[in-house]
C-alpha cells in the first residue's frame, strides 16, 4: 500500500462508517429513571464504538500483508533527548502512547517504509484533548516514523478544530514540529465532506 494511498483507504472507511455510529446508545436516563452510565461513559463508548467499525472497514480495504491493530502500546524513545518534543514528555511524565489504529507490516519490522497509519480519534473534542492527542502525533512522526499521523475528529466543528490548532501553535511552552506527515481530519457529521485542516 502506497503512502498516499493509505490516506485514501483512511478516507473511504471513515466514509463508509454508518450513521449508527455518530451517536450515543447509551442514556444517562432512561424513561425517566437514571442509568448507571455516567457522561464520561458514554462519550467514551461512543468513541470506542466508532474506532472499532472504522477498523472493522479498513479490514475490508487493505491487503493482507498489512497488519490493523488497536490500542497498541508504543514507548516514547529519542535520538536527540534535548529537544523539546522529549522534554515535554517528560514533564508530562509520558513513557508510552497507545495510537487507536496502527496500521503495518508488523511489530518487529521498524522499517518506516512499513510504518503506515497511526490514528487517534476523538468523537467531539474537548479543549484539553487536542493538546494531548496532536503532541501523540508528533511522536508518532519523530519518534516511530509512522508515514502518516492522523488526527480524526469526529462530530465536531472544522472551525473550532482549526482555533484549537492556531491555539496549540502560538503557545510556545507546547512543541510544535511541522511534517507533511502529520494530518488533521475532520468530519463534522454524518454525511458530511472530510475537511483536511492540516
Amino acid at each position: 500500500m502506497k503512502k498516499n494511498s493509505t490516506l485514501e483507504v483512511l478516507k473511504e472507511a471513515i466514509n463508509n462508517v454508518d450513521e449508527r455510529y455518530y451517536r450515543t446508545t447509551n442514556p444517562i436516563e432512561r424513561g425517566g429513571v437514571p442509568t448507571e452510565y455516567s457522561q464520561l461513559d458514554i462519550e467514551l463508548n461512543l468513541e470506542q464504538k466508532f474506532v472499532l467499525e472504522l477498523y472493522h472497514q479498513m479490514r475490508l480495504l487493505i491487503g493482507k500483508e498489512n497488519l490493523l491493530e488497536g490500542e497498541i502500546y508504543k514507548r516514547v524513545v529519542s535520538n536527540n533527548d534535548s529537544s523539546t518534543l522529549y522534554k515535554y514528555a517528560e514533564k508530562k511524565k509520558i513513557k508510552g502512547i497507545k495510537p487507536d489504529l496502527v496500521l503495518h507490516r508488523g511489530q518487529n519490522i521498524n522499517d518506516p517504509a512499513y510504518q503506515l497509519l497511526a490514528l487517534e480519534c476523538k468523537v467531539g473534542l474537548k479543549n484539553n484533548e487536542f493538546e494531548e492527542d496532536f503532541f501523540k502525533l508528533m511522536i508518532y512522526d519523530d519518534s516511530l516514523k509512522f508515514q502518516n499521523s492522523v488526527f480524526l475528529i469526529v462530530n465536531h466543528d472544522a472551525e473550532d478544530v482549526r482555533i484549537n490548532l492556531a491555539s496549540y501553535k502560538e503557545n510556545e511552552e507546547l512543541p510544535y514540529l511541522k511534517s507533511p506527515r502529520i494530518k488533521i481530519l475532520v468530519k463534522e457529521k454524518f454525511g458530511a465532506d472530510i475537511q483536511e485542516i492540516l
